[in-house]
């Protein structure tokens, strides 16, 4: 129930932090549990190409290796990123989560 709130909130721009934090201490298992349709709330944020700001609440080495068909959150986020649009922003993204799992690049 949580991780499917957790999930419904990261589309929306507008949302704060602070309410995701509150929904990640009252359940920390919720960056681990897919929606129905079998995605993480890491696949969803850079699905809507979110911030670092906000994927490092829900990132973690066991999130960066959970593949949704065959994509990775690098590969999804190399993918979703590279328009360069926010040079700083993707950047943050892209290095953060291959920080979490390097050997995605290989």
């Amino acid at each position: 129930m949580i991780s499917s709130c957790l999930s419904s909130l990261l589309p929306s721009s507008s949302e704060p932090y602070s309410l995701i934090q509150v929904l990640l201490h009252a359940y920390p298992q919720g960056p681990c549990m897919p929606n129905e349709e079998g995605q993480l709330p890491v696949h969803l944020a850079i699905k809507h190409k979110k911030s670092w700001e906000l994927l490092k609440h829900i990132s973690s080495p066991t999130t960066a290796r959970i593949s949704l068909n065959g994509s990775l959150p690098l590969h999804m986020a190399l993918q979703q990123y590279s328009n360069g649009a926010d040079y700083d922003k993707d950047n943050d993204v892209i290095t953060e989560l291959w920080n979490l799992h390097p050997e995605a690049s290989s």
